[in-house]
């Protein structure tokens, strides 16, 4: 099967931009299993999503300690870690979220931020990212498979898929209740047997 198309991107043809231009851009992605980096501490890592060099100039410590409160990270216990070497699957996704927030994209794409994470963590992750988009006007594309971590986004715009293809569109409010009520599978079965 061949792909065809282009990606538009705030006026500009990111189609074969290469990976720092996109992250130029304003696009953000957060991966589904952030690595652990041994020999990298975490403040490091958000000084530099953040613009700033921390080998060659003097790190902005308050900065990162503003961007790892925003994800309820306590500084003192993290600013000096070894990027999420050791980090709980929910640490590992706000780890990611701080160094995304320090980027100040203009697009965010989630890719299963809420696997893995227990829901203390999911709390927050919702918490903190909603918040960000609305004092930043940002979007954020979320590619979830559960619907947990949408209650705390509220969506604007739900798409579903299916081998895919995107099968069936609606609000948050439209399509929550109906994969509630009828689940997933028999929701999917009922949208490809009209379509």
């Amino acid at each position: 099967m061949s792909l065809r198309g282009r990606i538009i991107f705030r006026g500009e043809d990111i189609t074969y931009k290469a990976i720092h231009e996109r992250a130029k851009a304003g696009l953000a992605i957060a991966f589904q299993s952030p690595p652990a980096i041994r020999g990298i501490k975490l403040r490091d890592m958000i000084a530099l999503a953040g613009g700033i060099n921390p080998w060659t100039s003097k790190s902005d410590a308050g900065f990162v300690e503003t961007i790892l409160r925003k994800v309820n990270m306590e500084p003192s216990l993290y600013m000096d870690r070894e990027l999420n070497v050791g980090f709980s699957g929910g640490e590992r996704k706000r780890s990611e979220l701080a160094q995304i927030f320090a980027m100040r994209p203009k697009l965010i794409i989630l890719d299963e931020i809420d696997s893995g994470v227990d829901i203390d963590s999911l709390r927050v992750l919702g918490g903190s990212l909603r918040e960000y988009l609305e004092a930043n006007r940002c979007s954020a594309i979320v590619i979830t498979h559960h619907r947990h971590i949408l209650q705390y986004l509220k969506p604007n715009k739900v798409h579903i898929m299916s081998n895919g293809r995107i099968v069936l569109s609606g609000t948050y409010e439209e399509l929550i209740p109906k994969i509630e009520s009828l689940g997933y599978e028999a929701l999917i079965k009922g949208a490809t047997a009209s379509g």
